[in-house]
């Protein structure tokens, strides 16, 4: 009960704050009626789903023990809920998805997803380390989309696929500080924010030999021109989810380009650190 009622308080609030839900022009309405719906939906299934319990169960301990680093108990119980729920949630992968347990593979996959980029720390233990900390960005949010797709023809709750749709990059929200930003530059002819990446790509060809990562690419900049005209500050933590997977694998590859790209990334997610746009 412990563990739940702590869930129940980092829903309400705080927890998700600190992932940026929060912006100054972004309304205190919206923001509680995303997490009302999202809370609703995932504890109603878990209440079926012993596995999604652990899951929730075991966010609430990963949070706890980084409020009390010497609460071993807590540790060690979570570590235990994730366990099984994860042999639970691959269990049911390796079976199949349909419309009796797509709500629960895809709410598990979510949890498991903030468990794991939340667990990550860089400790520097030579290059092939390294290496891994720049996937690390893209591996737990590319499994949620991975999962997303297999599981939306099975997913009835509307106010469920409503948000999800509200969270789709098409559907981001850019400053109101310049109207229209998609269509029109100021008076001054200024570029647009929706253009501001552009230089990352403007040298690429139509005719280059590998469309695939020419795609990769375009769709990456797209992303990360929504995100900085996007004045929510929780959006910049959508980029991993929203890339290719040949642009992860190209980043993977230490391709220039992609790497580029991956910088300017970082860089929005410390100026959204710091409160700025950028």
């Amino acid at each position: 009960m412990r563990l739940f009622h702590h869930y129940l308080e980092m829903t309400s609030g705080g927890y998700l704050n600190a992932f940026g839900t929060q912006s100054a022009s972004a309304s205190d309405e919206s923001t509680t009626a995303l997490r009302a719906t999202w809370f609703n939906w995932i504890v109603g299934v878990a209440k079926g789903n012993a596995h999604l319990m652990d899951a929730l169960l075991a966010l609430a301990a990963f949070h706890l023990q980084h409020v009390n680093v010497a609460d071993t108990a807590v540790v060690a119980a979570g570590h235990v809920y994730m366990a099984r729920a994860i042999h639970e949630h691959s269990r049911q992968l390796r079976q199949g998805i349909d419309g009796a347990n797509a709500e629960a593979v895809f709410a598990t996959s979510t949890c498991i997803a903030f468990y794991v980029a939340s667990g990550r720390h860089v400790d520097g233990n030579g290059e092939q380390e390294q290496d891994r900390h720049l996937l690390h960005w893209f591996e737990p949010w590319q499994g949620i989309s991975a999962v997303l797709q297999r599981c939306w023809g099975f997913l009835n709750a509307e106010a469920l696929q409503s948000l999800i749709h509200t969270e789709h990059p098409s559907a981001l929200r850019v400053s109101s500080s310049t109207p229209d930003l998609a269509h029109t530059h100021s008076a001054q002819d200024q570029p647009s924010p929706l253009d501001t990446f552009n230089f990352l790509i403007d040298d690429l060809s139509p005719f280059d030999a590998d469309p695939e990562a020419h795609a990769a690419y375009a769709t990456s900049v797209q992303y990360l021109n929504m995100i900085y005209a996007s004045p929510v500050h929780r959006h910049v933590i959508k980029f991993p989810g929203f890339v290719t997977k040949r642009y992860v694998d190209l980043v993977a590859a230490k391709d220039p380009r992609a790497l580029a790209i991956l910088g300017y990334y970082l860089m929005l997610v410390d100026c959204r650190k710091c409160g700025n746009r950028g």
